[in-house]
């Protein structure tokens, strides 16, 4: 996409069709990833919950290297 972005010629149609192809994948891998989550909240006591929600909270929200750039 980078490419497509800076190149001689743009084709915004063609950049349209990528982004929303990335849309896509980023919305299918948050389904997946919160099914993921569903099903292992259906196998641990509360105990175990708490544990693994504390554990998912304390991860630190990173910048993309993008937004870090952009940041500055």
């Amino acid at each position: 996409m980078i490419r497509a972005i800076f190149a001689d010629v743009v084709d915004r149609p063609g950049l349209e069709t990528e982004r929303a192809a990335i849309a896509r994948l980023q919305h299918e891998q948050q389904r997946v990833l919160i099914e993921q989550l569903l099903a292992e909240r259906e196998i641990l006591d509360a105990e175990q919950r708490k544990l693994l929600a504390q554990l998912l909270l304390a991860q630190p929200e990173k910048p993309s290297a993008l937004e870090d750039l952009h940041g500055r």
